[in-house]
């Protein structure tokens, strides 16, 4: 990772390591957007055992203010009370998974959640399928987590949700898959569905496939052709993206952020301080109003360049949707970022 820069809150600064040493004190004494999370930073923490929790099909925790350390669960989480905190867990969801539907290997849908809190947990399925993903729900908080080989990473479906210093990578390509019209999965880092107050903040999101897992994307090499093939009258891309090579080996997938609209339209959204890349689009914007207030902001972000476009809107609204965007850059030569509209 080097010539990678982090925004320091005034100024960009020089960041030439893959991670930061992590203090003697703890993770705790890592400060989000001051680097890019990886292995060394996010997920279960190393020299602290689990114990296997014992259910082979669901568990729900309800009540209030409950703390869950060090346990590893082989089945589905629900959350059912507000202010449940997991701390160093392993989500490996079921062995056997239920055919045709779409759910969490956590998930924090149910109206009591408030503040669900998971710090230092993994979230990597033993049974990848079309319909498993990482966390979804509202009112929750991902910090320093590490997320892989599910649809998609998180889902926003209500308010409040925070994602921070966390590293969501190689998600499950899927097909046939039930999850969409075109009989494929639609795999996103972070998928914001509606709601309010949502904060992305210090992540390290990479909008790519995993090779064991599912069908690896053959149509990604034509995503990879067909880029290529628009170029202006000096030979440049016409979205300003130069570099492809990680499609060769990292084969893209959807976004690393979707916004939809199938909630509500979302709002008051922060995306501030990550590194993000892949995806056909690094952040697809499939809205077309502009809520009371504007969507929000995408701002002190850097961008590889391994995306059709940095930030792409599907629908006409473009900007007029609200949308602040500023100070985001490249990761190799700091130059200013491609906003795409419809």
């Amino acid at each position: 990772m080097a010539n990678v820069r982090v925004w320091g809150g005034s100024a960009w600064l020089a960041f030439t390591g893959a991670a930061p040493i992590v203090p003697a004190s703890g993770r705790d004494s890592l400060v989000s957007e001051t680097y890019y999370p990886s292995a060394s930073t996010v997920g279960v923490l190393p020299d602290v055992a689990r114990t296997t929790y014992g259910s082979t099909t669901s568990v729900t925790f309800s009540t209030p203010g409950q703390t869950v350390e060090n346990l590893r669960f082989e089945c589905e989480v629900s959350v059912a009370a507000a202010d449940v905190t997991f701390k160093n867990c392993y989500f490996a969801g079921k062995a056997v998974v239920d055919a045709g539907t779409s759910r969490g290997l956590v998930n924090a849908t149910n109206a009591s959640v408030l503040r669900a809190k998971f710090i230092d947990c993994t979230f990597n399925p033993q049974t990848p399928s079309p319909g498993v993903t990482g966390v979804q729900g509202h009112d929750f908080h991902v910090l320093r987590c590490e997320i892989t080989r599910v649809n998609d990473g998180v889902d926003f479906f209500g308010d409040n949700c925070i994602v921070e210093a966390s590293w969501i990578h190689h998600l499950g390509y899927f097909s046939p898959s039930f999850t969409n019209s075109n009989n494929a999965t639609h795999n996103d880092d972070c998928q914001i569905h509606g709601g309010a107050h949502h904060q992305i903040i210090g992540n390290n999101f990479e909008g790519n496939y995993a090779h064991d897992v599912g069908q690896v994307y053959a149509g990604s090499y034509q995503v990879m052709a067909d880029v290529l093939a628009e170029v202006d009258g000096s030979g440049n891309n016409i979205y300003g993206n130069k570099y492809y090579d990680a499609l060769l080996t990292d084969q893209t997938a959807t976004s690393a952020i979707m916004f939809n609209q199938i909630t509500s339209v979302p709002y008051d959204v922060t995306i501030r301080g990550n590194l993000l890349g892949g995806g056909a689009n690094t952040i697809n914007m499939n809205v077309d109003t502009n809520p009371s207030g504007g969507i929000g902001s995408v701002t002190n972000n850097v961008f590889r360049r391994n995306s059709r476009a940095d930030i792409a809107f599907a629908r006409a609204i473009g900007l007029a949707s609200g949308l602040t965007v500023s100070n985001n850059t490249y990761q190799d030569d700091g130059s200013a970022i491609v906003v795409r509209n419809a």
